[in-house]
């Protein structure tokens, strides 16, 4: 709405109530509604959880030609049946739909019914796209390369709520730390190497803990990276908060010490981008950051932003040693440098008017070729 536009978020997922029948509502002042409910949907059955979401797109086609259809659809899913569900409502209503994509979406295939998917998808679903947002160039040029009849393509990087981070807030906890946000265990974070670099400062600033925060629902990765930090002997001088509330996320950033991501150089980085480093850089505090992907098309190395080597946990460790070692107006220079970077260019006001021409554009081109 901040750009001229109302939005309604439609779910083909159940929300998580027992509450029967169409669950809405409104979620930062944008309408909602599920069509399925908790109840229904909790159903081992592949089968019926299809059916479910048919049954859920019928109703949803049925109530949008009752009312205004809107003039455009944007699809985040990229479940096949919620692909199938959305092209249908869009076909039926006469629709332009636009996708997003964050990642190369040959990441998850494990089966041969998966790569008959992705080609299904490549081939024949993209094309029917009025238009793709993907966050990187990466990305881009995958899509343009791999899709026949690709459709019009826009870069849009990840986006963050700067009105988030104004708000003033307490310490979480006391002291001085180091802080990571994301995934706790297992190699896509690089948190294996950011406990080693840790473990290797520690003695050199015995004031500052490492905190992690994120989810803890892989109770054996867990185990296995807290059975490595008591090895490191470093298990007083570790927090593990597990997950976290939304609106608790700013403050742990805001007194941090320091923001670190030690993201290894995979093909999830090389074709995505961390979308926890815009909150990093919005909170204005120094970041430590791997230089994996496009990260460096927009951070420089000591003006607004420390890059380091991916893989590296020597280069981590002496990323860190050099931030820690510095003053803090020296640190918190960089810090407000980074925080210009995300008002600049990973604001969502700023991505949301661009995004919306993009729709506005394409939408109108998608309308005039079917007259």
């Amino acid at each position: 709405m901040a750009v001229g536009h109302e939005v309604q978020i439609t779910c083909l997922t159940a929300i998580e109530s027992t509450s029967l029948g169409e669950i809405s509502g409104k979620v930062y002042g944008i309408p909602y509604i599920h069509l399925i409910s908790q109840t229904s949907f909790n159903s081992n059955s592949k089968l019926i959880k299809v059916l479910l979401v048919l049954g859920g797109t019928a109703r949803g086609i049925k109530k949008l030609k009752n009312e205004s259809p809107p003039e455009a659809i944007l699809l985040l899913s990229i479940s096949p049946i919620h692909l199938f569900a959305y092209l249908w409502m869009a076909m039926i209503l006469s629709i332009p739909v636009f996708h997003e994509r964050n990642e190369y979406p040959h990441l998850s295939i494990r089966t041969f019914l998966d790569r008959v998917f992705l080609w299904l998808y490549l081939k024949h679903i993209v094309p029917r796209f009025a238009g793709l947002a993907l966050m990187t160039r990466a990305l881009m040029k995958y899509f343009e390369e791999n899709c026949p009849r690709c459709p019009p393509t826009l870069h849009l990087p990840m986006t963050v709520d700067p009105e988030r981070f104004l708000i003033e807030t307490l310490p979480p906890i006391a002291g001085r730390y180091i802080a990571h946000c994301g995934t706790s265990f297992g190699d896509k974070d690089g948190v294996p190497i950011l406990v080693e670099a840790f473990a290797r400062i520690s003695v050199e600033f015995p004031d500052v803990k490492l905190v992690l925060i994120g989810s803890d629902v892989d109770q054996n990765a867990m185990e296995h990276l807290q059975q490595r930090i008591q090895e490191l002997g470093i298990q007083e001088r570790v927090v593990l908060t597990g997950q976290i509330m939304r609106d608790e996320m700013p403050a742990w950033l805001q007194h941090a010490e320091l923001l670190v991501l030690a993201r290894p150089a995979n093909l999830q980085a090389a074709g995505g981008f961390p979308t926890k480093l815009g909150e990093y850089l919005i909170s204005a505090r120094p970041v430590v950051v791997t230089r994996v992907g496009e990260i460096s098309d927009y951070l420089q190395d000591g003006v607004n932003a420390w890059l380091a080597e991916p893989g590296s946990v020597e280069n981590f460790t002496a990323k860190l040693r050099e931030v820690l070692t510095l003053d803090s107006a020296s640190r918190n220079t960089v810090g407000l440098r980074g925080r210009d970077t995300a008002l600049s260019v990973f604001n969502f006001m700023v991505q949301g008017r661009r995004f919306a021409q993009f729709i506005e554009e394409q939408a109108a081109i998608y309308r005039d070729n079917r007259i």
